[in-house]
């Protein structure tokens, strides 16, 4: 996996000759001052959203050639989801605008009033897209609503950003772009825990949504590395960063992979609360963390989950389901393959596939094709409908 950033610091950087403002960034509750040149340095999202242009292809121009920007004066307020716009007209929140336009990702059956004009959208061929252009994935892209007086010019207020991110997600991910050497090395050089973790995953959840890429993968790298060499317990907190960040990988399906595998076993040596990693993964429909959760849930014995108050009707019924379609598929197995077993395995529950699996006699050479045909639809045992429950 490449890591360097794909254009040098000193183009980045305007070969350090900055034409630069603040900007206040309100993230939930929290709001933030900061140098727009730490924005865009890195990110072409910042970058087109402040309508700056790209950096000149290397080699760099020389200094008397590197033009004066003049940052454009903001137009009222709008919402910018990449790369689709489209507005409704609200009234204004604050009395210092005189006209407020917020721009709300596209929905089913919303058209643009005809009355309301596009304010132009910050895109690399310098037009706006279609209103009916298809709306980037909310897991790769945050909205992001500018609000400014439209009197505002260079020397007065400074432009009012409002982003949709978690506001410690947000935190870590300034802390990332303002540290110096001496601060990353202390950071690397500090022991693995949930707390590293964390602000590991939340500086890459930040930097892959604004497409800073070499930064986005090395953190995300560095987080699931963390937890695969670790046995530190996984909160919730940090279970449902794990997964959430990971889905913004479309593009590398690996990654989704490795952090379901790191919660799968932490579920099975009980090092993440196995109820709350369901609830994480049941509005994500994730059917391969789903089955795992159910069926270390149900091996762990209905003693350790029968009175928690988290536990739903319809989870009993998928674990009811799972715990008679599981011993029905071991009797099966059984039949089919003359499974015989050894050691304790008889003691096991039926329903305990996987461990008595591994602890029979299986004549035919390797078991592991039997494993696999199970957990590849582990989640379908566990689905009461057929049952009718």
């Amino acid at each position: 996996m490449s890591q360097a950033h794909s254009i040098s610091l000193d183009l980045a950087a305007s070969n350090y000759y900055y034409d630069d403002s603040t900007v206040m960034i309100h993230v939930g509750q929290e709001v933030f001052k900061i140098c727009r040149s730490r924005l865009t340095q890195r990110s072409p999202v910042f970058r087109e959203l402040f309508g700056l242009p790209q950096p000149a292809p290397y080699p760099s121009p020389p200094l008397e050639d590197v033009p004066v920007k003049t940052p454009p004066t903001p137009l009222g307020s709008f919402e910018w989801d990449r790369p689709a716009v489209s507005l409704t007209r609200d009234p204004p929140e604050s009395s210092e605008l005189s006209e407020e336009l917020v721009c709300a990702p596209p929905a089913e059956n919303m058209q643009n009033p005809p009355d309301v004009p596009l304010p132009p959208s910050p895109s690399p061929s310098g037009s706006p897209p279609p209103p009916d252009s298809p709306v980037a994935s909310s897991e790769r892209s945050a909205p992001i609503v500018l609000i400014s007086s439209p009197s505002s010019v260079e020397g007065s207020e400074p432009l009012v950003v409002h982003l949709h991110n978690d506001p410690d997600d947000f935190r870590h991910y300034l802390w990332a772009i303002h540290a110096d050497f001496i601060d990353a090395e202390a950071f690397r050089l500090q022991p693995a825990s949930p707390l590293k973790c964390a602000k590991l995953l939340g500086i890459a959840s930040v930097a892959h949504m604004y497409e800073v890429t070499a930064m986005a993968d090395h953190c995300v790298e560095g987080a699931l590395a963390m937890l695969e060499s670790q046995n530190f317990h996984i909160d919730d907190s940090l279970a449902s960063r794990v997964i959430h960040t990971s889905r913004r990988w479309v593009d590398r399906p690996e990654v989704l992979s490795r952090a379901r595998l790191i919660l799968r076993e932490a579920m099975r040596s009980q090092r993440v609360d196995i109820l709350a990693a369901i609830l994480i993964a049941e509005p994500l429909d994730d059917r391969e963390l789903l089955g795992w959760g159910y069926y270390y849930l149900l091996c762990r014995g209905k003693e350790h989950w029968g009175s928690d108050a988290r536990v739903r009707l319809i989870d009993r019924r998928r674990l009811l389901s799972g715990a008679f379609a599981l011993a029905t598929k071991w009797r099966d197995l059984c039949r089919l393959y003359n499974l015989t077993a050894r050691g304790n395995s008889e003691h096991l529950a039926a329903w305990a596939i996987f461990d008595k699996i591994s602890a029979s006699y299986y004549s035919y050479g390797s078991s592991q094709h039997l494993r696999a045909d199970i957990e590849r639809n582990l989640y379908s045992f566990f689905d009461p409908d057929p049952w009718e429950l």
